[in-house]
């Protein structure tokens, strides 16, 4: 997956997506997310930054998204700054 750094990175591959007549990829794939990344964050955009620290790490995003939950209140400040 290349490295999203913020949404208007995001929001340019998206219309790239849009705008490129050849390509036969999904936005799931253009964006090179799995299914599963790319449907929770649909529903839940901020969770990006679990999308990526989970391939940085080569950790599954349910054990991500699970470490972030059961986090102290501290550690999800710090997370979502």
């Amino acid at each position: 997956m290349e490295i999203i750094l913020n949404n208007d990175k995001l929001d340019e591959l998206i219309d790239s997506w849009h705008e490129d007549n050849k390509t036969t990829l999904s936005l799931h794939e253009y964006l090179g997310m799995t299914w599963e990344e790319y449907s929770v964050w649909v529903m839940r955009p901020s969770v990006l930054p679990l999308i990526l620290s989970s391939r940085e790490k080569g950790v599954s995003l349910a054990d991500e998204l699970n470490k972030e939950r059961l986090a102290p209140d501290d550690i999800k400040a710090g997370l979502n700054d």
